[in-house]
């Protein structure tokens, strides 16, 4: 995997990563609301095609939106990523 640290406020924040292989990828991301580097309740959480299954992209795709939801808790979160 690869990760992507994205600083910004507001409801979008623009993205781009690079370097990567010619391959399906998974596009997810969290908002750390209180800074301690976990995903926990109050975060924000959303992957490509949420509310819905997770799509798979492939290098050079563009207009990968990711809708975030609050984490009201580690159950809520849909597997893979929950409990």
């Amino acid at each position: 995997g690869k990760d992507l640290s994205v600083s910004a406020t507001g409801r979008s924040a623009p993205y781009k990563v690079e370097g990567l292989e010619d391959l399906d990828y998974f596009v997810f991301a969290f908002k750390d609301i209180d800074g301690d580097g976990d995903l926990t309740p109050g975060d924000y959480f959303g992957y490509y095609g949420y509310p819905n299954a997770l799509k798979g992209v492939r290098p050079p795709a563009k207009g990968i939106d990711i809708q975030m939801q609050v984490v009201r808790s580690q159950q809520s979160l849909p597997a893979p990523f929950g409990p």
